[in-house]
């Protein structure tokens, strides 16, 4: 207590330092910078990295980041030179940025704007560039299970509310994909996205999570009247899900209305023969039923062959 309390009187005071913990997440800023266009050369970099705090403090106080003490100016931007230029060719070797040793010039990768836009650590992004496009959807949950962005994973896909808005930001998955070549991962990125954004399992029961006024106890009475998937729900009389919901009407229409609004799709493959091409057409099959207010989610079309390659993604709104 005492220590605390003499901290933040030095605080109140204005006698206490603050330090910079830039040079702890350097790495992960200069890889935005590069993404923004912002630091496109060794030149550009040592520029950027004087206008920052740690540069003001690392001159003031070079011994709290990690040099000796008395050290002129020269040599401590030399050292943060060396730091910019070591973490710069660890972000090329990592395959997320182009860096040519030559001319010093730095350049973006589809990795490295995937690593800024949703604020991933280097350590977590190296995993994720290691992948061999094989995975399976429990490799990709382990994966995530050790990752520190996704620590809140089981908690979204066990139903817990997460109040906070930056952790329910933690589990936001969706819109992840790796720029590869493999559609074997590619499709299971694409079921653990659903599973997050519906907080629920691929396989689970509790599918009527989904309809709009059903929680937890009211999906726990239609799983045990054996009404596991959304059809065996349209399939059951609106009076009979009121029945055992011990609901009143017209609660079990409203259930169907809601049912009847869900796009359903159907694909179709055909051969051309004379431009021999495999043509892929995906149907709206039930537009008639889906009102004009009804906001359609994005539908992913991945296209893959026996040998596991990735022919062809297309995003449809």
């Amino acid at each position: 207590m005492e220590k605390d309390y003499s901290h933040y009187e030095e605080i109140l005071i204005g006698s206490h330092f603050i330090e910079s913990h830039l040079h702890k997440y350097l790495i992960e800023h200069m890889n935005a910078e590069i993404f923004l266009g912002t630091i496109y050369n060794v030149t550009v970099a040592m520029e950027w990295i004087r206008s920052t705090f740690l540069y003001v403090r690392a001159c003031k106080s070079p011994q709290n980041y990690g040099m000796i003490k008395n050290l002129n100016i020269q040599e401590i931007e030399n050292r943060l030179q060396n730091l910019c230029l070591t973490e710069i060719k660890a972000l090329a070797c990592t395959g997320l940025i182009n860096f040519v040793d030559e001319n010093n010039e730095i350049t973006s990768k589809p990795e490295c704007e995937i690593m800024a836009k949703y604020s991933i650590s280097f350590v977590t992004m190296k995993k994720y560039m290691q992948l061999k496009g094989t995975e399976s959807l429990n490799d990709m949950i382990q994966l995530l299970a050790h990752s520190k962005e996704f620590d809140l994973l089981q908690a979204t896909l066990g139903t817990l509310r997460i109040t906070d808005s930056s952790l329910a930001q933690d589990a936001t998955l969706r819109d992840i994909t790796f720029k590869g070549t493999k559609f074997e991962i590619a499709r299971v990125a694409c079921i653990l996205a659903k599973c997050v954004t519906t907080k629920l399992w691929e396989q689970s029961k509790f599918v009527s999570k989904l309809i709009p006024r059903v929680g937890q106890v009211l999906s726990g009475e239609f799983v045990l009247n054996g009404k596991t998937t959304l059809k065996s729900i349209r399939d059951t009389d609106p009076r009979e899900l009121e029945r055992f919901l011990n609901r009143q009407p017209p609660f079990g229409n409203h259930i169907h209305d809601f049912i009847r609004q869900i796009p359903k799709y159907r694909v179709r493959a055909t051969f051309d023969e004379i431009s021999e091409q495999v043509i892929v057409t995906l149907l709206l099959i039930d537009h008639d039923n889906i009102s004009a207010n009804v906001i359609l989610q994005t539908v992913s079309v991945l296209v893959g062959d026996s040998e596991n390659r990735l022919l062809k993604v297309q995003q449809i709104r």
